[in-house]
C-alpha cells in the first residue's frame, strides 16, 4: 500500500465523517479499511476520487487499518460488545469481502450498529451503489438506516451470511482463483480468470450430481432434481450482480441454476452471462425462492460476497435461506 493511497483513503474517511456528523451528530464513528483490498487500478481510481472530493482540514476519524476480513470482523465485534447509546456508525472501506465480514459482526450481535459501505475493492457488487463516487454523492443528501436482507448459509458444522449473492459451482471456483491471483495480475482479474476456470472446472472437481430442494415464499417445496450442475446462485433478491457488475440475476428471480454443459456451450454461455442473457438458455432455470437445500457426495466450491471456500461431503446438506432483516445499512432517500 503506497503512501499516496493511504493518504487518499484517510482523506475520503475525513470527508465522509464530516457529512455523517451532520446527520448523526451524537453517534460515534468507526472506519475500517482493508489495506490489502483492491488492485493497482482500483487504487488509482480511489486516489482520483480523493483529489476531486477532498480538500482542507477537518477532524480525523477513528480509522482502523486491517489486513483481512477476519480481523475486521473481530475488531468490529469487540466494539459492538461495548453497550451504550447511541449505537456507532461503522463505515467499511474495501471490497465485498471486507463489507461481508464487517456486516457479519453486526449479525453476530443481533443487528446492533449502523453500517455504511464504501466500495474500494476489486469486487464492488455488495455495497448498494455502482461506484465510490456514487456512494459519496449519496452522502451529500439524506441517508437513513434501513434493514438489509442477507442469505444465511448453513452447513452441518457452520453458518455464514451473504449480503448480496451466495453460490456454489463454477463462479466460486473462479473466485478462489481470483483471490489467489488478483495481487499480481492487472485490472479486472475476475474476467481474466473465467476462461481458465471454464476449462478446468469439471476435470479439477470431478463434478457429480447435486440434488436441490427449493421452498417458495408461500411455503411450497419444489424438488429440483439431482443432476450435475455448473452453477447454483442465490441472491438476497433479484436484480443483482457479482464478479464486478456481471448480471447473474438480471430480473426479479433470486435463484439461478445452470446445468452442466460441454466446453463449447460453457464458452458461449460465458458471453451471454456478462449481459444477463443466459436466463433464456435451455440449461438455465430461474426461480424466486426463500430457501434452497443442496446435497452433494463430494467437495464443491462455495462463495459468499467474494469470500470463497471448499465445502466437503461432511458439510452437506447446505441450506441457503433469505433473511429479510439482518443488519441496518445507510441508504440514500430517493424519490
Amino acid at each position: 500500500m503506497s503512501r499516496a493511497y493511504r493518504a487518499a483513503v484517510e482523506c475520503i474517511a475525513r470527508w465522509t465523517g464530516e457529512r455523517l456528523r451532520q446527520q448523526f451528530p451524537h453517534h460515534p464513528q468507526i472506519f475500517i479499511c482493508n489495506g490489502a483490498a483492491g488492485t493497482r487500478h482500483r487504487h488509482r481510481t480511489v486516489r482520483a476520487v480523493a483529489r476531486r472530493r477532498c480538500g482542507g482540514g477537518g477532524d480525523p476519524p477513528e480509522l482502523w487499518w486491517t489486513v483481512s476480513g477476519e480481523e475486521a470482523r473481530q475488531r468490529v465485534s469487540s466494539r459492538l460488545e461495548q453497550r451504550g447509546s447511541p449505537e456507532p456508525v461503522i463505515v467499511s472501506m474495501g471490497g465485498d469481502g471486507t463489507h461481508n465480514h464487517v456486516l457479519q459482526a453486526g449479525v453476530d450481535h443481533g443487528g446492533r450498529g449502523v453500517f455504511l459501505r464504501l466500495p474500494l475493492g476489486s469486487g464492488n457488487d455488495a455495497a448498494g451503489v455502482e461506484s465510490l463516487e456514487d456512494a459519496l454523492g449519496d452522502l451529500e443528501g439524506i441517508v437513513t438506516p434501513r434493514w438489509s436482507p442477507a442469505v444465511r448459509i448453513s452447513g452441518s458444522r457452520w453458518n455464514q451470511y451473504a449480503f448480496n449473492i451466495a453460490s456454489v459451482g463454477l463462479d466460486a471456483y473462479v473466485t478462489l482463483l481470483h483471490n489467489r491471483w488478483r495481487g499480481v495480475l492487472p485490472g479486472n482479474t475476475y474476467r481474466l480468470l473465467v476462461d481458465l476456470a471454464v476449462l478446468r472446472f469439471d476435470q479439477a472437481l470431478h463434478v457429480g450430481p447435486l440434488s436441490l430442494l427449493g421452498t417458495t415464499w408461500g411455503g411450497t417445496t419444489l424438488d429440483l432434481g439431482a443432476t450435475p450442475r455448473s452453477l447454483v446462485v442465490m441472491g438476497v433478491s433479484g436484480n443483482r450482480t457479482y464478479g464486478d457488475h456481471m448480471w447473474v440475476l438480471p430480473g426479479e428471480d433470486n435463484v439461478c441454476i445452470i446445468e452442466r454443459a460441454g466446453l463449447l456451450e460453457k464458452l458461449r454461455m460465458k458471453r451471454l452471462f456478462y449481459k444477463g442473457r443466459h436466463v433464456d438458455e435451455p440449461i438455465t432455470a430461474m426461480y424466486n425462492l426463500k430457501r434452497l437445500v443442496g446435497n452433494y457426495a463430494g467437495t464443491f466450491p462455495l462463495q459468499y460476497d467474494g469470500e470463497a471456500c471448499y465445502v466437503t461431503a461432511e458439510d452437506f446438506p447446505v441450506t441457503m435461506e433469505v433473511v429479510r432483516s439482518a443488519v441496518r445499512v445507510l441508504a440514500a432517500d430517493r424519490v
